[in-house]
């Protein structure tokens, strides 16, 4: 059984207080806490369409001005780290956000993907109430952008490519061998990704695996790109 909803005037104080900005528009506030499960009534899913986006943009942002010698490579990881699943579900967490998402079952809410999805929705409600500043404040305020490099997609792309596809809702991604080059003792492979409505990449190494990962680094760092 799920908790009593908070009035709308102790739901927007609350969420003053995690945001640092007073919603007026009390439905947009309220359809971007509640879930699908919540029949009769509009989701959040839309808005978190658009949450994504806007917390891409100001996320890329401040990394490209806190970075000012970082490449394309490194700044996709740090883009990555701040704005996958498992960030955006601790973040809910850490404010309090997640005690508040309405939902017809309690169990639903607690799943790290409804937790990161109510984040990027909340910040698209903050953004079409209070623009592009609203949705900046509240992210600089709970986002951290610590000096040292993430590690998440360097040492496992292929994860994190999969984690990505499968948050976008484009499938896994597709590895295909395409050619086999070199002498036995220095083998060089080319290999081959894509997901659902995207272009191929490929990329080479010593082993299959390793082209692989190069692989999905390289299709990372354009989608990363192409999404801005």
């Amino acid at each position: 059984m799920t908790p009593a909803a908070p009035t709308a005037e102790s739901l927007t104080q609350k969420i003053a207080e995690i945001t640092s900005f007073h919603f007026l528009d009390t439905e947009l506030l309220e359809q971007a806490l509640r879930h699908k499960s919540v029949i009769g009534q509009p989701s959040y899913e839309r808005l978190e369409f658009l949450g994504d986006r806007v917390l891409g943009i100001i996320v890329a942002q401040t990394l490209y001005d806190m970075f000012p010698k970082a490449d394309q490579g490194e700044l996709t990881i740090r883009l990555h780290a701040l704005t996958q699943e498992g960030y955006l579900a601790l973040i809910a967490d850490k404010t309090g956000l997640a005690e508040l998402i309405s939902t017809a079952t309690e169990d639903v809410g607690k799943r790290a993907s409804v937790k990161s999805d109510v984040i990027e929705s909340l910040i698209a409600a903050l953004y079409r109430e209070g623009g592009l500043g609203a949705a900046r404040q509240f992210i600089l305020r709970h986002w951290e952008f610590p000096d040292a490099l993430p590690d998440t997609v360097r040492e496992n792309p292929k994860s994190a490519l999969q984690e990505w596809s499968a948050r976008n809702k484009y499938g896994t991604p597709t590895y295909a061998l395409i050619s086999r080059t070199g002498s036995d003792h220095k083998p060089c492979f080319t290999v081959s990704v894509e997901i659902d409505g995207f272009s191929a990449l490929q990329a080479e190494g010593p082993t299959i695996k390793a082209a692989e990962r190069k692989a999905a680094a390289s299709l990372l760092a354009h989608l990363s790109k192409t999404r801005q």
